[in-house]
Parts: C-alpha cells; sequence; structure tokens
C-alpha cells in the first residue's frame, strides 16, 4: 500500500466519525498503541504532534471547525498540520496499526 492509499485510509476513518480512535491509538490509550513506532526524524515529530492536536480536536468537538471555548480553555482545528501529516505518508502510523485498532472498514 502507497502513502496516498493509506492516507486516504485515515481520511476514512476520520470520515466514519472515528476520530478517538485514531487519536487513542496515536496518543497511547489504545491497546494497539504498543505496536506504534516513534517517527526517529524531528520533522517527521512535529508533523505528528499537529496531527494528534487536530485528531483531539476532532474528538471532542465532532462536527464543527470552529474555535471552541470549553472549561476555560480555547480549542482550535489544525487541519493544515493534519493535512501536512497526511502528505508526509503519516509517520508514525502504518497500515497494520489501523487494523491492529480495528479502525479499518471492515472492522469498525
Amino acid at each position: 500500500m502507497n502513502s496516498i492509499e493509506h492516507s486516504e485510509i485515515v481520511e476514512e476513518v476520520i470520515a466514519r466519525g472515528n476520530a478517538s480512535g485514531l487519536y487513542n491509538l496515536l496518543t497511547g490509550e489504545s491497546e494497539a498503541s504498543q505496536y506504534l513506532s516513534n517517527p526517529e526524524r524531528v520533522e517527521d515529530k512535529m508533523l505528528l504532534a499537529g496531527a494528534v492536536c487536530h485528531l483531539e480536536y476532532l474528538a471532542q468537538f465532532p462536527g464543527t471547525s470552529a474555535v471552541v471555548l470549553h472549561e476555560g480553555k480555547v480549542f482550535t482545528p489544525y487541519p493544515e498540520e493534519f493535512q501536512r501529516w497526511l502528505a508526509a505518508g503519516t509517520p508514525g502510523l502504518r497500515p497494520e496499526d489501523l487494523a491492529r485498532a480495528g479502525l479499518l472498514s471492515s472492522e469498525a
């Protein structure tokens, strides 16, 4: 599977409303997280961090793209950072990670 197909699968996971599952996987909250590989390059780590911030927003505030004030904190989406992470081939996330976490369409 090439990175374009993989990115499309990640976008499909989000479109199906499972941003929280992907967020949990990337932040260590999923049992499948133990199999993740950490990016080695600083640039890839930064891309992953931006994607995680965007996924946190999507998980907490589905269906909106506006800045949200919640319990005294400001939350904002980071779609540009998420798109950069996708374009870079989703460093820190492999296709098999999605399968282990049960995030593929046949398993979700």
